[in-house]
């Protein structure tokens, strides 16, 4: 989801001398008021209007020390309708008045822009938020773009609204240590998991699963020894007449 984490972002950015309307920004992004909000709350910790209120009033902040601009003509600038509102509002985020930061009579922590890295994603630690963000999608696009990019988890099958997903699930010190089958019903709800893989202190505790990924039609993944930097790679084998079985290709942890 960072790639559209980004997109709103960006689209934040570049609105930030005006009021927005967020409808516009749902419907242009493309996905449920429920879903963007959601999924920027859990990536960034803000709600969205939580960030746009923060970096508008940071940039403000900026420019009331690096400029010669009245107080009131930057409050306008970014889009505050009265001194009064924005005075108020910038008290609240800094507990200074702007007048005050002015005349350099406390310090402040600004809101700087939030950089998104592609290519990390949310680790899953249960299977329930994982059954939770797969119900959010509401389209095969967007059933499609949840698993773009993914490391951690990957659609192996689907028909209709039945869903076969392998996934990496971590534990509480975020080490990728249990490898699952999911097999969903989009529709109903309903569920059912089996263990493929589960690292023991047998393979050692700084052990840990990463990059699953599809490779010349092969299921695919990593097992990272921390304490020997080694690197092995596992290979997948789908049983007939069964689900996702674990056959490894070689290891040498």
């Amino acid at each position: 989801m960072s790639t559209m984490i980004g997109q709103i972002i960006d689209y934040l950015e570049n609105r930030l001398f005006e009021e927005i309307n967020y409808d516009n920004l749902y419907q242009e992004i493309g996905y449920s008021k429920y879903h963007l909000t959601r999924e920027f709350k859990t990536k960034t910790g803000f709600t969205i209007s939580e960030y746009f209120l923060k970096r508008r009033l940071s940039e403000a902040a900026v420019e009331i020390v690096t400029s010669s601009q009245k107080i009131i003509n930057i409050a306008f600038k970014y889009g505050f309708n009265s001194d009064t509102y924005f005075s108020r509002k910038f008290k609240k985020e800094f507990s200074l008045s702007p007048s005050e930061y002015k005349n350099r009579q406390g310090f402040i922590v600004i809101t700087n822009r939030i950089i998104i890295k592609e290519g990390i994603k949310m680790k899953y630690s249960n299977k329930e938020d994982l059954i939770n963000d797969l119900l959010m999608c509401s389209s095969t696009e967007e059933l499609k773009g949840f698993f773009t990019n993914k490391v951690n988890c990957i659609l192996t099958k689907q028909e209709n609204s039945q869903l076969e997903i392998v996934y990496i699930e971590y534990s509480d010190n975020g080490k990728g240590r249990l490898l699952r089958t999911l097999h969903l019903n989009m529709i109903t709800g309903l569920y059912s998991v089996i263990n493929i893989y589960q690292i023991t202190d047998i393979d050692g505790p700084m052990v840990e699963m990463n990059n699953l990924h599809i490779e010349d039609e092969f299921i695919v993944l990593d097992f990272i020894d921390n304490e020997t930097n080694k690197t092995s790679t596992a290979k997948l084998e789908r049983i007939p007449e069964k689900k996702i079985n674990c056959k490894y290709s070689w290891r040498s942890i």
